[in-house]
């Protein structure tokens, strides 16, 4: 492997890295010059999405419709795991949903999940806990502000 680029993966990124990679140009455009814009206070950054799906809003549309398809079955694992004390299971659904809300561009989710998973990894229940009440809330505070970008999204 002679190269890397990291998720959420851009376009630009891409093609300039496969460029550099194969001295061949792919295509007209340019690597980015300046680094990623920081994570917002929103729940969902939806400019930096559509800029990231090249303004495509049907593309985004179909992401979030396929995130909240799969959300309740990551919830009900996470509160099962919870209610169980699974460690292990509660840092893997973590885990899973840190990643695809990282990917949606849905950093407070994102940290959330991260910090759950952070504690079960400590073995701290009560830390866990109270993880997982602070990411239902940022759960809550998403899909309200998905539904506001796609309405007729249903879980």
């Amino acid at each position: 492997m002679d190269g890397y680029v990291t998720k959420p993966i851009r376009t630009q990124e891409l093609f300039a890295e496969l460029d550099r990679l194969t001295g061949n140009p792919l295509h007209e455009r340019e690597a980015p010059s300046e680094p990623a814009p920081a994570p917002t206070a929103e729940p969902f950054d939806c400019a930096a999405q559509l800029d990231r799906v090249e303004g495509d809003v049907e593309l985004l549309a179909d992401l979030i419709q396929i995130f909240l398809s799969d959300l309740p079955r990551q919830v009900d694992a996470l509160r099962k795991a919870v209610g169980e004390q699974d460690f292990k299971g509660i840092e893997r659904e973590a885990h899973r949903l840190r990643g695809s809300a990282g990917s949606l561009g849905a950093p407070g989710v994102s940290a959330a999940a991260a910090r759950l998973e952070q504690s079960c990894r400590e073995g701290i229940y009560s830390a866990a806990r109270v993880g997982w009440a602070e990411l239902e809330g940022e759960i809550v505070r998403l899909e309200s502000a998905l539904r506001d970008f796609h309405p007729e999204a249903a879980l």
